[in-house]
């Protein structure tokens, strides 16, 4: 910036240094500090589950090249690029990376981190679904830095009790409800319990989700089509169902249901996942135009590949899968779990109150060739 001064001369004003990246939270939680940290190193190596062939056969020889769009089908690798896995199976002492290690995974030498809690959900209730593990846990998380009360809903009742203890261990407010999504007693059980326990539900992560089979698609096999719809699409229509009329009660609220990048494109031999985020989109477009107008913000992230145990594991036995994973997607790597709940959480804030029907891309550009 320049300035110029009465006498005519000019000097350069600097811009102040960003402020470092904390993961403390700044509120009157005890033992808020050292909790976020514990956290985050738990749900850290925590994202959605995805498919890998276990001997990288099927994997893109593409290293270097950005993807094209005529160009992807035939050369990604076929996972799909965010099934949410709702079990704890995480091994939790991950940590991000050593100091050395940074400048290598991460071009501008810091890994993805927490940012400082806004306390923009202060008095709020959410509930995130499939928040025994990865995005939802992370999601979980997130939304309690910012101040709301959280239900966790998954249908493992382990990993999603570990996702309350994390957000009790940092200061928060969080309780488990066991919550099969296909089922919609399950999911009207679920938002009477944020009702009954919170006072009454603001926002809303309709997150769950499981792997679905690969075939081509004459070839599909047609429970494994019925299983990945009820979950992935019967799952958010019965949420969105459910938590609008109790939303219309507060007068005001924002939901936010996790598509994916094969929502907006398409993945060869995923008839059944494309399928449902393409349906998740949609079905999110409308309620955005029904309810919009009566202060009920319905958008959809579409998360690109993100760590998963599976994930983790293939790496450890194929260190050359991650180079390949980075490689579809122009950012260089491949996302980590509180990437994606950033985006998520923030769509439900004051922050994001023009945005509206939204198939928000967190993708890392896949989708941009």
């Amino acid at each position: 910036m320049i300035r110029r001064n009465s006498a005519g001369s000019t000097s350069v004003i600097r811009a102040a240094a960003p402020m470092p990246a904390t993961l403390a939270r700044m509120s009157r939680r005890p033992n808020a500090s050292s909790a976020w940290a514990t956290a985050a190193a738990h749900d850290a190596a925590s994202v959605t589950s995805q498919w890998i062939p276990s001997d990288g056969s099927a994997m893109s020889a593409r290293t270097t090249e950005a993807p094209s769009a005529a160009r992807r089908s035939a050369t990604a690798a076929p996972i799909p690029l965010a099934a949410p896995d709702t079990r704890a199976t995480l091994p939790s002492n991950r940590v991000m990376g050593s100091a050395s290690s940074l400048g290598e995974t991460y071009p501008f030498g810091s890994p993805p981190v927490l940012w400082p809690a806004m306390g923009a959900l202060e008095g709020k209730v959410a509930v995130v679904t499939g928040a025994a593990m990865g995005i939802g846990r992370a999601s979980a998380l997130l939304f309690a830095r910012e101040g709301a009360d959280v239900v966790v809903a998954d249908i493992d009742e382990d990993g999603g009790r570990e996702t309350v203890s994390l957000v009790e261990a940092a200061g928060g407010r969080a309780a488990f409800v066991r919550t099969d999504v296909s089922v919609q007693s399950d999911v009207e059980a679920m938002v009477g319990f944020a009702v009954d326990r919170f006072g009454g539900l603001d926002c809303a992560h309709n997150n769950a989700g499981i792997a679905a089979p690969m075939a081509a698609l004459a070839d599909y096999p047609d429970e494994g089509w019925h299983r990945t719809l009820d979950v992935m699409l019967n799952g958010v229509y019965y949420c969105m169902k459910a938590e609008i009329p109790a939303m219309l009660d507060r007068g005001a609220g924002a939901i936010v249901n996790t598509a994916s990048g094969v929502g907006l494109v398409a993945y060869r031999h995923q008839a059944a996942y494309t399928a449902s985020k393409h349906g998740v989109i949609g079905l999110t477009k409308v309620a955005a135009l029904d309810y919009g107008a009566r202060g009920i913000r319905v958008n959809a992230i579409c998360p690109g590949t993100a760590r998963t145990p599976m994930v983790d594991e293939a790496m450890r036995r194929q260190p050359s899968i991650e180079e390949r994973l980075s490689a579809l997607h122009p950012i260089g790597r491949i996302a980590e779990a509180t990437e994606i709940a950033e985006a998520a959480v923030w769509l439900c804030t004051p922050a994001a109150s023009f945005v509206l029907g939204v198939a928000l891309p967190v993708d890392g550009g896949y989708v941009v060739p």
